[in-house]
C-alpha cells in the first residue's frame, strides 16, 4: 500500500494523474459536440440550399447523415412499413422549402401507435429525427427526398 502512495505522489504518477483528467475531458467535451449537432430545417438552411450552386446541394444533405435534424411539415401520408425496423412511415412535405423554390419529401420512420393514431393528411408535423438517407429527385438538384429515423414529434395546432 506505501508503495502504491509512492508511486502516485512521484514524478510519474502526478503525470498519470494528469492524463487521466485530460483523457477525462475530451471524451466530455466530445460528448458535448455530439449532442450539439442538432440541425434546424428552417427558413435559413433551405435559404442556403437554394442559393448553393446545385453540384453543391447534395452537400447540404451529405454532411448531416446520421445527425439529429428538426423541421416541422406537412404530412401527406400514413402507411404500414418494415424499413429501418420501423413499422410505420410517415410521408410529409415541407412548405418553407417550396417557399424558396425547392421540393423536400421526408419519409420519416417510427414504431408507435399512439404517434400513427393522432396524424392525418394535412396536419402540420414538427419533429426531430436522425437522417439516414438522402437522394434528389432530379437532376436539377430542386427535389430530395430523406429518411428520417423520428425520435420526437408533436402535431402543431394553428
Amino acid at each position: 500500500m506505501s508503495y502504491l502512495k509512492y508511486y502516485l505522489n512521484d514524478g510519474y504518477g502526478k503525470m498519470l494523474k494528469k492524463c487521466f483528467v485530460t483523457v477525462f475531458i475530451i471524451f466530455f467535451l466530445a460528448s458535448l459536440k455530439a449532442e450539439e449537432q442538432k440541425v434546424f430545417f428552417d427558413k435559413t438552411f433551405m435559404r442556403n440550399l437554394n442559393s448553393a450552386k446545385a453540384i453543391e446541394r447534395d452537400s447540404f444533405f451529405e454532411k448531416n447523415l446520421n445527425s439529429i435534424i428538426q423541421t416541422r411539415a406537412v404530412v401527406v401520408s400514413l402507411d404500414k412499413t418494415a424499413r429501418y425496423k420501423r413499422l410505420f412511415r410517415l410521408v410529409l412535405e415541407d412548405k418553407e422549402a417550396e417557399a424558396h423554390k425547392m421540393k423536400i419529401i421526408y419519409n420519416v420512420f417510427f414504431n408507435k401507435e399512439e404517434t400513427r393514431s393522432i396524424l392525418n393528411a394535412g396536419d402540420i408535423f414538427e419533429f426531430s429525427g436522425q437522417l439516414v438517407s438522402s437522394a434528389p429527385l432530379n437532376t436539377a438538384r430542386t427535389a430530395y427526398i430523406l429518411d428520417i429515423i423520428l425520435q420526437e414529434g408533436a402535431l402543431l395546432i394553428e
